[in-house]
């Protein structure tokens, strides 16, 4: 490359469009800079991606994988995915907001019931600590109190742990009306010392053990 007419060169290519004339290494970077994004754009791109992944339950490198990123350099030359490192610290920023919100709207409900849930897949335990309240006006206010997956064997010490845990975190272990679960031996133990609120046994589920046992759908072959 000749150094006397570098600068040149490129004067013509970048303000002239005169890109024929620019050297091979000028006219790769001008194409680089071409496809850069806009801070503003890539973080709306962004946003979009993650919230991807939070309704399909993608993975949280999804659109940073090869062929994910070969398609979006397709549809929108010079954009990437973002990370999983971005997507995590993305979602627990808005774990922390929910949370101040929730505790903003817990404030203003005076009681609340809660529903408590355990369920295993691949397994894999989960617990959900669901309320229901009512506004000034009577509106219904169904909420997700905590969800977090639940290692070990379901103890009821550990059920219960953990209940009294959210409830301490959100400041409602003293507007409690009523717990719901269902009839296992464990959830049903640690819901019925957790006071105030009253163990109320859940009617679809309770509705549920009825027809089956009716239908003897529970009852074992004794061929061999």
């Amino acid at each position: 490359m000749n150094r006397n007419d570098c600068n040149l060169r490129s004067h013509l290519g970048r303000i002239h469009n005169m890109v024929e004339v620019m050297y091979t290494s000028q006219r790769q970077q001008r194409a680089t800079r071409s496809n850069q994004i806009k801070p503003e754009k890539k973080r709306e791109f962004h946003e979009a991606a993650i919230e991807c992944i939070i309704r399909d339950g993608r993975p949280f490198g999804d659109f940073h994988r090869p062929g994910m990123s070969k398609f979006l350099n397709v549809i929108c030359p010079g954009y990437r995915g973002p990370t999983r490192k971005t997507v995590r610290r993305r979602l627990g920023v808005e774990y922390h907001e929910y949370r101040q919100q929730l505790r903003t709207t817990l404030a203003r409900v005076e009681a609340i019931a809660i529903t408590v849930d355990i369920w295993t897949k691949n397994k894999t335990s989960f617990i959900c600590l669901t309320g229901h309240a009512f506004n000034r006006i009577y509106e219904s206010i169904p909420i997700v109190l905590g969800f977090r997956q639940f290692n070990g064997s379901h103890r009821s010490k550990k059920i219960k742990k953990y209940i009294l845990y959210e409830l301490k975190q959100l400041e409602i272990e003293n507007k409690i009306c009523a717990i719901v679960s269902d009839n296992g031996r464990d959830i049903k133990k640690a819901t019925n010392d957790i006071k105030p609120g009253q163990r109320i046994s859940c009617i679809a589920h309770n509705i549920n053990l009825v027809v089956q046992n009716g239908l003897g759908l529970w009852e074992k072959s004794t061929k061999k």
